[in-house]
């Protein structure tokens, strides 16, 4: 009895730690993660930037169509204030028909990609 206890301890060490084959493939596996996010990691970015300049071209062009429609501002294009001066906008109008007027604001920008543009409009009865 004493000899297969011997017997069965000799064949089976307790070691702690991991092998260079265990960590090896964990570092491997955890390359291939970090190498699959950083393109996603970097397309949040840019979208997160566009976002950003559509939300304050959308901002603009409201402000600007309310301004020209109350007559605080007479002008029919220009730019819009600092920090925000890269943001060019134009009023104008378009008769629909007989009694309807739609008035519009187109503020642009460019960007990396091209130059972006963000139209609000609204209508009116004609005169």
């Amino acid at each position: 009895m004493m000899r297969g206890k011997a017997g069965l301890g000799a064949c089976y060490r307790e070691e702690k730690g991991f092998t260079l084959l265990e960590v090896t493939a964990s570092l491997l596996l955890l390359g291939f993660v970090a190498a699959m996010l950083v393109p996603v990691f970097s397309q949040f970015l840019s979208s997160r930037g566009y976002l950003s300049d559509r939300m304050a071209a959308t901002f603009w062009a409201a402000l600007k169509l309310e301004e020209v429609i109350c007559g605080a501002e007479r002008a029919q294009e220009g730019y819009c204030r600092e920090p925000w001066e890269r943001f060019a906008w134009r009023y104008h109008e378009e008769q629909q028909d007989e009694w309807i007027v739609r008035q519009v604001v187109t503020v642009k920008w460019a960007d990396g990609t091209g130059e972006r543009r963000v139209i609000v409009s609204t209508v009116r009865l004609g005169e």
